[in-house]
């Protein structure tokens, strides 16, 4: 733990002072190339798993307008949620869209920051984490969950290390590759709940039916998270006014009526 927290202050450092530099220009480099992962699994509306798709997610044609601002190209790549988060730690990708922040995960990436503390204005949305069961299991709270039962929740995702501080023993954890094969194992009894983003658990429902219309959403949700692109050290350092107004162009799309439209369509 003691060498994590002098990585983080390290890097808050850096970023602070690489955020110094983003007053001596004001125009990103035109016709610049920027490689961004995506989850593979989708994400209704913010990303449907295809970006090739005509409606390829909220976020991902939120990214295409800004870049198109800007002037940028955008070169879009999916992998698993791990490995997305890898990619950009091992600078292997410029960014990865829609992640969460954990204090961990400084020591991957950079979030948008403003005076050492995260930007939540800069954020591309907001998301809630529910839990998901069937009428057997006798869940009806979190609490229950407490009660020696089996959960399973989407292998890297931030919400793991919450549910171990919220008590869950690690033993009654169960990471899987994706929001379907957690369904799977809920319905065939291997798990008695499941703990995801309520979009990617309602998005499968719909597209499997009627298999999983058995499947219950416990309210109120576990908790709500706001979603951000996150970029690679090495892209920050190198390119540093372009990540700043991309951040910047990706808030102020957010609360635009141009935004509403994009969502209105999904």
């Amino acid at each position: 733990m003691q060498v994590l927290a002098k990585v983080v202050r390290f890097n808050c450092l850096s970023v602070i002072a690489t955020l110094l530099l983003v007053g001596l220009s004001t125009t990103a480099n035109t016709g610049q190339t920027i490689t961004l992962a995506y989850n593979s699994e989708s994400n209704p509306p913010f990303n449907m798993g295809n970006h090739l798709l005509d409606k390829p997610g909220v976020t991902v044609e939120m990214l295409n307008k800004v870049a198109n601002k800007l002037e940028l190209k955008i070169h879009f790549v999916q992998m698993p949620w791990k490995r997305c988060l890898h990619a950009v730690k091992t600078n292997k990708v410029d960014g990865t869209i829609d992640a969460s922040f954990k204090t961990e995960r400084l020591t991957i990436g950079v979030y948008p920051m403003k005076n050492n503390i995260l930007d939540q204005t800069k954020r591309n949305n907001t998301q809630q984490y529910s839990i998901f069961t069937i009428p057997q299991s006798n869940i009806t709270n979190f609490d229950d969950l407490l009660k020696n039962k089996r959960v399973s929740v989407t292998l890297g995702y931030s919400i793991i290390s919450e549910l171990y501080k919220k008590g869950i023993p690690s033993d009654n954890l169960i990471e899987t590759k994706g929001s379907l094969n957690s369904l799977n194992m809920l319905i065939s009894g291997r798990v008695d709940a499941i703990v995801d983003l309520d979009t990617n658990i309602e998005s499968q429902q719909q597209r499997s039916q009627p298999r999983f219309n058995d499947v219950i959403k416990i309210k109120p949700p576990i908790i709500s998270k706001n979603y951000y692109l996150l970029f690679s050290y090495q892209f920050f350092k190198e390119h540093t006014e372009t990540a700043m107004q991309i951040w910047t162009l990706m808030a102020q799309l957010r609360d635009s009526k141009e935004y509403l439209q994009i969502l209105s369509q999904y």
